[in-house]
């Protein structure tokens, strides 16, 4: 019997001390080595393949900056919102209004400006008394970018929305790796991200950290950092607008239509109404001529369905709506001015539902 105890005792002294090891790695990795803000499974730490500048964007806004900021407006969108939106030039024209922009990108699709919707609803401040979704004209709901659950609406939804505690902690080596990951590629011992080491799709946009401070300090808006000599807006008059044509779509061949953007916006104002809010829809202007063809009469009957259903809602411009040329940046962006114009409109229209207007 003894003698077996002991050989029992002598197999399993490795992995004794292999654990011991280990745990006296990762103790000494999670006091001094780990800056907890991202060792989550949000941010991949891959060598081969940089988290963009959308991911970081996303939880720079919910995540690190804005979480904890109360407002009495909070947007969610693409980047028409994040760059065409100021909260100060809303601040104006609201009435006292406080505004947050919470917008971020394209990449999410419609399905992941819902998901920011609903991460925007449930930040440990008070509720707010609007949500906003703002959205360029150009990115059609039924269009396959931006239809369905792709990767950055899972992430979102998966990740921060549902927040489950195996995504947010991880052994303390697992979060180390950015900072191993910046020294090796970078040659920077730093426990922090750094999308501006690559050129591209960054160039000439401020660094990360600067990032951060513009978004802190303008309540999540940035103008648009670089010009993307779009030619539509290079022009000495306006074209007519290249449109996707995908706002609504068949289904089983032809057998079942869907009225795809009725549809989402459904989901945004009942997710309002759950929450005892007034939704706000608002589309970025647009620098080109809108015909009054098949897309625009699609949309335009879709719209009115929208507003008979949910006559609450706050509507502030039509769908498709021209500004001058010289308010753009390129086709999805404005100018400074154009923001300045737009963000004071988008005040005056909160002020009025607030005072009981539409």
């Amino acid at each position: 019997m003894g003698i077996n105890s002991g050989a029992h005792r002598a197999v399993l002294l490795p992995f004794l001390i292999a654990g011991i090891t280990i745990g006296s790695i990762e103790a000494l990795l999670g006091l001094v080595g780990v800056n907890g803000r991202f060792n989550t499974d949000f941010f991949d730490f891959s060598p081969l393949e940089q988290d963009n500048l959308q991911k970081h964007t996303i939880y720079d806004k919910f995540e690190l900056i804005l979480g904890n900021v109360p407002s009495d407006a909070v947007q969610v969108g693409d980047s028409s919102g994040f760059y065409g939106v100021n909260p100060t030039e809303v601040a104006k024209t609201s009435g006292g209004i406080t505004y947050l922009n919470l917008s971020c990108c394209g990449d999410a699709g419609w399905t992941g400006y819902f998901e920011q919707a609903r991460l925007a609803l449930k930040r440990p401040v008070p509720i707010p008394k609007f949500l906003v979704l703002h959205v360029t004209p150009f990115w059609a709901p039924a269009a396959p970018r931006f239809y369905g659950d792709n990767t950055l609406a899972v992430l979102i939804r998966d990740y921060l929305v549902k927040a489950h505690w195996w995504h947010q902690i991880r052994p303390p080596s697992a979060g180390y790796r950015l900072r191993v990951l910046n020294a090796v590629y970078h040659g920077e011992w730093l426990d922090d991200m750094s999308y501006e080491k690559f050129s591209w799709p960054t160039d000439g946009y401020p660094g990360v950290r600067t990032w951060r401070a513009l978004i802190a300090a303008h309540r999540g808006w940035i103008p648009m950092p670089v010009d993307l000599q779009d030619p539509m807006v290079k022009t000495q008059q306006p074209v007519a607008c290249p449109l996707d044509d995908n706002f609504s779509e068949n289904t089983l061949l032809g057998l079942i239509h869907r009225d795809s953007l009725y549809d989402y916006l459904k989901e945004f104002a009942e997710l309002a109404h759950s929450a005892d809010v007034k939704f706000v829809f608002v589309t970025n202007p647009v620098p080109c001529i809108v015909g009054h063809n098949s897309i625009y009469e699609d949309v335009e009957r879709q719209m009115t369905r929208f507003k008979a259903d949910y006559p609450t809602v706050i509507i502030p411009f039509d769908f498709f709506h021209q500004a001058p040329l010289s308010d753009f940046s390129d086709r999805w962006h404005l100018k400074k001015d154009g923001v300045r114009k737009h963000s004071q409109r988008i005040g005056l229209a909160l002020n009025s539902g607030m005072n009981g207007g539409h």
